[in-house]
């Protein structure tokens, strides 16, 4: 019975997602440790991408780099814009 329990625990881990949240944001611009107490408490994984400039993620975003948040200058989200690179928050 014990060995049933684990191997029920083995195969339900397998097959759960975990929820993911992409981040691309300016270097320095907030505290990773913020971003670790933020992931565990609300059971997420953060993929944090870092760009220095805004040319950096502004390619990455036209190769089709999909991000859940992007920390850019205001010009570059009017470019994103035109090119129909943004959706609504859905919130």
């Amino acid at each position: 019975m014990k060995y049933l329990f684990y191997t029920f625990l083995i195969i339900t881990s397998l097959f759960s997602e975990q929820r993911v949240l992409k981040i691309s944001n300016f270097i320095d611009y907030i505290n990773i440790d913020l971003l670790k107490e933020f992931a565990y408490q609300n059971d997420i994984k953060i993929i944090y991408d870092i760009h220095e400039v805004n040319e950096e993620i502004y390619s990455k975003i036209k190769e089709n780099n999909d991000f859940d948040l992007l920390i850019l200058s205001s010009n570059y989200i009017t470019k994103l814009a035109k090119i129909d690179k943004l959706e609504k928050n859905r919130y």
